[in-house]
């Protein structure tokens, strides 16, 4: 694959040939001031769950994809290629009929609208943390200016109040500092951030007006998939009759993560979802920067050939761009481009220079910053690195887009309406919806924690006009679709005689997982609801397999018993316990906790061989002997997030009483005891414990004396994490976000309607009480 660009070959996604911008739309051709007969019907029409997900989303089903993810199915390609959206005809969804009519006015969206072109200049900055600067030489390079700006960074705030409670000063200071550089001549259009990733877009202001139907939403996948320390946020507007959708994503670190970042992007586009519950794939533009950290792998030259190459030889480097290659296999970013690179690599600099790494990391210099796109005739004009800009390690990234979008004319819009609406209406309208399941029963069987299982069922409509379904709740159930089941999609429109998948998946959340261990059979009756018609029932059972994820600290004692006893307690019988073998009395556990604050002795509870002696939870005690004795030097550890098949191999390997972890990946270990922590039924520190905790004098003889209250085995789990935390702590480990992020799990608060400065103040109080046994 290959770039064109001034007749010389470039590496990258597509090939483009580089043209100078011209002027954007300086009047966009307005239908505001003439009449539309569709105008009479807006009031009459309601939008809502009940009715298709309009307007913007697609009615219907294009050839384009048959991927179910992607919400299409196999219909004939309309040579007007049309679009996700809708004009003033959108909202006239009363009945089948009208669904029709949508869908015959979108195949004939060519002969009533005329296309534009947006200038759109995208933006993305890893500014590491570093206090707001100046942005005018990164924003004010084109001229003329362009018409929309989306400017995204990464890594905004690295301060634990950002990281835990996703609040952070920086915002206001960034924002503040890029109104600067454009001016008064653009406004906000919507700003949108999850921790450190910041998402922001301004538009020239006398064409505001023609921008509706905003919207935004964000994905963590940072720590146990859902932390916003790596993940994406996104904004959705129409212009027009155009939806463009804008992603801002900072994707896992590390050279050799690079299956981890291939997660993260599906992880992502499968779950940033708006609020008319269309997602990245029922956009008709989608326009993605950020932080994605795909590195260089290079092979036979050394690091200084590569930083030599980075400084005048591209091309030469390209070919062993990760992103390339995983792009090129079709493992990401499918159906997306990139224009031609001709800037050498945004990181990793020594801040305020133009120097690559020279600390003792030495890191290879890599295009971890980009911009790809997605649309029909979307170009990338500019494509360029801002070196001027030196605060932080990465150097900022810009590209200058045009981006086609449609305006429909009214009178054509009118007349073709007319003829269309004359059609339908010599049609016969006593012919209900109807449509064929392939099946109605769906069994999973033996589903574990960290597996997803997935199933298709295929939809036909077997009508003569479209057909509209979606799901439905029973009276007594609040959600038709059960938390440990995802049906996609979950609401569409087939015209006749289409076909398309509804993909269901199951898999364990961590919070059902207690749940599930105790009633690992699950049924659901599903309510698949065709709109004017019939209601179908698909039947879903499932049976899951329990694991020790997801049982109390008494269970995984017991458990810990019987393997050290060479016989193995089933694990469906666990949830029966009420009392745990004795592991350490109180008395015991206090004397030794003043060693374990210093972090010196991590190994008082050694394993037993008898069940009625020493048994502590084994699993616990293995994960975190594992981070004592090799996550000292590790970076972002609890942070980076693990493997999902080193997971799963632990999963099975502590069911059979294997517990040595030597050649498992240590963020994988770390993410696992997070997931076990945050799975037990009970906290650490019990819920009937809280207030006496959070509420403890100064000291840290009230804090032991309060924690020696604790039921026997929960402190005994409590002083073992602090010593672990503690050691941790004097490696150098970042102390306020580690311990923001262990109180937050090992007191797990209930879901409270507290305001903002009171939860704040709560979680304050929970990091204090835990500094009381880490001697810092």
């Amino acid at each position: 694959m290959s770039n064109v660009s001034n007749g010389k070959r470039k590496r990258g996604f597509v090939s483009y040939s580089s043209s100078e911008p011209t002027c954007g739309p300086s009047k966009v051709p307005s239908t505001a001031s003439k009449p539309n007969m569709l105008k009479r019907f807006r009031a009459h029409v309601p939008i809502g769950k009940g009715t298709p997900k309009s307007p913007g989303h697609r009615f219907y089903h294009s050839a384009e994809s048959d991927s179910p993810e992607k919400h299409t199915a196999d219909l004939e390609q309309s040579p007007s290629k049309p679009g996700h959206t809708l004009t003033a005809h959108e909202e006239f969804t009363l009945h089948s009929s009208s669904e029709l009519l949508q869908c015959r006015m979108d195949e004939r969206e060519s002969d009533y609208t005329r296309l534009h072109d947006l200038n759109v200049f995208c933006g993305t900055w890893n500014v590491n943390g570093k206090p707001a600067s100046s942005v005018q030489d990164f924003l004010l390079v084109d001229d003329p200016l362009p018409d929309m700006y989306a400017i995204g960074f990464q890594e905004l705030d690295l301060r634990a109040e950002a990281l835990v409670l996703n609040e952070t000063t920086r915002e206001k200071d960034w924002v503040s500092s890029i109104e600067s550089a454009l001016g008064p001549s653009y406004v906000q259009v919507k700003l949108v951030r999850l921790v450190g990733m910041l998402l922001v877009v301004y538009i020239r202001q006398d064409l505001r007006e023609h921008v509706h139907r905003i919207d935004a939403s964000t994905v963590g996948t940072g720590l146990m998939r859902k932390m916003g320390n790596k993940g994406g946020v996104a904004i959705r507007l129409y212009f027009e009759m155009t939806s463009i959708a804008f992603v801002n994503s900072h994707l896992a670190a590390h050279q050799e993560e690079v299956e981890r970042r291939n997660e993260d992007y599906h992880e992502i586009t499968s779950r940033i979802t708006f609020g008319d519950d269309s997602g990245l794939a029922d956009q008709r533009v989608v326009l993605w920067m950020g932080d994605l950290n795909y590195r260089l792998n290079p092979r036979g030259i050394s690091e200084n050939e590569v930083r030599t190459l980075a400084h005048n030889d591209f091309s030469a480097l390209l070919q062993f761009d990760q992103l390339f290659r995983e792009h090129e296999a079709g493992r990401v970013f499918e159906g997306f481009h990139e224009g031609p690179i001709t800037f050498q690599p945004s990181y990793k600099y020594d801040p305020g220079t133009d120097n690559f790494d020279t600390s003792d990391k030495t890191r290879t210099p890599a295009w971890c910053d980009r911009i790809l796109f997605r649309g029909e005739n979307v170009q990338a004009r500019r494509y360029r690195s801002h070196m001027s800009l030196m605060a932080s390690d990465h150097k900022p990234v810009s590209a200058l887009l045009k981006v086609p979008y449609r305006v429909s004319d009214p009178d054509l819009e009118k007349a073709v309406f007319g003829e269309e609406l004359f059609n339908i209406d010599r049609m016969t309208n006593n012919n209900l919806p109807s449509v064929c399941l392939s099946t109605s029963d769906v069994d999973y069987a033996d589903v574990k924690v960290f597996e997803s299982h997935i199933q298709c069922i295929k939809v036909t409509n077997t009508g003569v006009v479209p057909c509209h379904f979606y799901f439905v709740s029973r009276t007594e159930e609040p959600e038709p679709i059960p938390p440990w089941l995802t049906v996609k999609p979950s609401s569409a429109v087939l015209r006749p005689g289409a076909s398309m998948n509804l993909t269901l998946t199951v898999s364990a959340p961590h919070y059902l997982l207690g749940e599930l261990n105790r009633e690992p059979w699950r049924e659901q009756i599903l309510i698949f609801h065709l709109k004017h018609s019939r209601d179908y029932f698909i039947n879903v059972s499932v049976k899951f397999v329990p694991s020790l994820f997801g049982v109390g600290l008494t269970e995984l004692a017991w458990h810990s018993s019987a393997v050290s006893s060479t016989s193995l307690i089933d694990l469906e019988s666990l949830a029966g316990r009420t009392t745990a073998p004795r592991v350490m009395d109180v008395g015991e556990a206090s004397r030794t906790s003043s060693i374990w604050s210093n972090g010196s002795v991590l190994t008082s509870l050694t394993s037993c061989t008898e069940p009625d002696i020493n048994c502590p939870p084994r699993p616990l005690w293995a994960l975190i002997d594992a981070i004592v004795e090799r996550g000292s030097q590790t970076v972002e550890l609890f942070f980076a997030g693990g493997r999902r098949r080193d997971l799963m191999k632990m999963r099975d390997m502590f069911s059979v009483g294997h517990y040595d972890l030597s050649g498992i990946c240590i963020h994988s270990v770390g993410d696992a005891l997070l997931v076990l922590l945050e799975s037990l039924p009970e906290p650490v520190i019990p819920y009937a414990h809280h207030q006496a905790c959070l509420v403890v004098g100064n000291g840290r003889q009230a804090g032991h004396a309060v924690a020696e209250t604790l039921p026997p085995i929960h402190y005994v789990v409590f002083m073992k994490l602090m010593a672990m935390i503690s050691m941790l702590l004097k490696a150098g480990r970042r102390s306020s976000s580690m311990l923001s992020l262990f109180s937050n799990i090992l007191f797990r608060f209930p879901p409270s309607d507290l305001p903002g400065g009171k939860r704040a103040s709560r979680d304050k109080k929970a990091v204090q009480f835990l500094m009381y046994f880490i001697g810092t």
